[in-house]
């Protein structure tokens, strides 16, 4: 029986919400730029500098991409990072979504 290895099988992001550390630039960009091209529903780029950030986020082809300044060496910037994905994602979700997760979380 032939294996089922198709690349948009394998390697599908529809719907993936995705953080990519150092995403302004370089290959944290490209990166988020594929994720964003390919579907993924939201890409969080971090960094340090805002206005690097802020360009990089206008170079997607879907508008996915949103960016956080954040230092990945300091915990406290990575606590308010982790969070403020976490509240954005979670406040899109149905009030029944809400409700499950509680349940199997709370």
């Amino acid at each position: 029986m032939p294996a089922n290895n198709k690349i948009q099988d394998l390697f599908n992001v529809q719907g993936l919400v995705a953080v990519v550390t150092g995403g302004g630039s370089g290959l944290g960009l490209y990166a988020a730029r594929a994720l964003d091209a390919n579907g993924a529903k939201a890409v969080y780029i971090i960094g340090r500098r805002e206005s690097t950030l802020r360009e990089a986020a206008k170079s997607g082809v879907n508008g996915s991409i949103k960016p956080i300044v954040g230092d990945v060496s300091d915990k406290s910037s990575l606590i308010k990072v982790v969070e403020q994905v976490r509240q954005e994602q979670y406040a899109k979700l149905s009030d029944t979504m809400k409700a499950e997760m509680c349940a199997d979380l709370c």
